[in-house]
């Protein structure tokens, strides 16, 4: 497996930016950036990404939140080359000025084999601001 940046970038002592080559940061790092990114978002590749940002911002229906978490899964596994998602849960946590879900992705790196979790609170202004 190749080493990759570390996210959020770190610079180090000599000037260059912090690498690693644990292939379950990298797979996070990966899923993660695929969370936050939005369709059409990348020029270059207008279909990658989870699309949260489209979900957020319509009225939250329990019976699509299984739906959407399969399309989570199936994406991310269709960019992933060093891993895969083994399962991916979405919850609406509780109303706030703003729509909020957590969500869970189950993972494991080809290389090292342990499953790991990446859990996280992602709003509509996360997605919007921050999108990497």
């Amino acid at each position: 497996m190749p080493s990759g940046f570390v996210v959020p970038l770190q610079l180090r002592s000599d000037g260059t930016f912090l690498v690693t080559d644990d292939p379950a940061r990298i797979l996070r790092q990966r899923i993660l950036d695929l969370l936050v990114t939005n369709l059409y978002e990348r020029v270059m590749r207008p279909t990658y990404g989870c699309d949260l940002e489209g979900f957020l911002f319509t009225e939250v229906i329990e019976h699509l939140l299984a739906a959407k978490a399969s399309e989570i899964t199936s994406i991310i596994n269709n960019a992933l080359s060093y891993g895969e998602v083994l399962d991916t849960r979405i919850t609406p946590l509780p109303d706030g000025p703003e729509s909020v879900v957590q969500v869970q992705v189950l993972y494991r790196a080809y290389l090292g084999g342990g499953v790991e979790m990446l859990s996280e609170q992602l709003s509509a202004s996360d997605l919007a601001i921050e999108g990497m």
